[in-house]
């Protein structure tokens, strides 16, 4: 059955999260400039603090979501210093990897955001880990702590299977656009429902 926008997962927001996320967001654009730092993709395409704030500000509401779920993580992608890349620097629960990946849309965008929208991953190789997408609502600032969801998630092999790959060049299927990057898009229908990522991840609750 198609998935509907009913089936979003509402995520709890800490007190001061936008202003936690852009402090975040700050550090991670300074550490990711300095000479020798780790270039990940959105550093050297030149993000911006909104971008990285946008990251930090997703992955703060999903742990807040975790605690309480008295899921306890054993490890977090917060840090302080982020000039060095960490081994699989993402949510690790019950030996498992997530990774979240934030999404806020033009504020022309709806939100929530239609079953038809894409994500993506916004890298070129699909990574081993639980992919989370998260939506923020872009109506108001990250520092006026906005709305946040998750749309859906996914295995790498079910965005191997369900997802399409793009490249720099790539017309869309509609002839509208060509794309400006190597990624892998993922219709919101094909995820599978927020409601059954604690159970995935060992956290149910008997």
């Amino acid at each position: 059955m198609p998935k509907q926008m009913n089936e979003y997962l509402i995520l709890p927001i800490p007190e001061r999260c936008g202003h936690e996320a852009w402090q975040l967001g700050l550090l991670v654009h300074e550490h990711s400039q300095f000479p020798g730092a780790h270039r990940t993709p959105a550093a050297e395409a030149g993000n911006d603090v909104l971008s990285h704030a946008k990251g930090k500000y997703g992955e703060l509401a999903f742990h807040e979501w975790l605690v309480r779920q008295s899921v306890a993580p054993t490890h977090t992608p917060f840090r302080n210093d982020y000039t060095r890349k960490v081994l699989d620097d993402d949510f690790v629960v019950n030996g498992l990897r997530l990774e979240i990946k934030t999404k806020m849309r033009k504020i022309s965008s709806p939100f929530p955001p239609p079953v038809h929208f894409n994500v993506n991953l916004g890298k070129k190789e699909i990574e081993d880990a639980i992919h989370v997408f998260i939506e923020l609502s872009s109506k108001v600032k990250i520092v006026d702590n906005p709305a946040a969801i998750i749309v859906g998630w996914a295995p790498p092999a079910l965005i191997a299977e369900k997802g399409v790959r793009t490249w720099p060049g790539k017309e869309s299927d509609n002839k509208a656009f060509t794309f400006k990057r190597y990624d892998w898009d993922l219709n919101i229908r094909e995820l599978l429902p927020p409601a059954g990522l604690i159970k995935a991840i060992g956290g149910a609750r008997g």
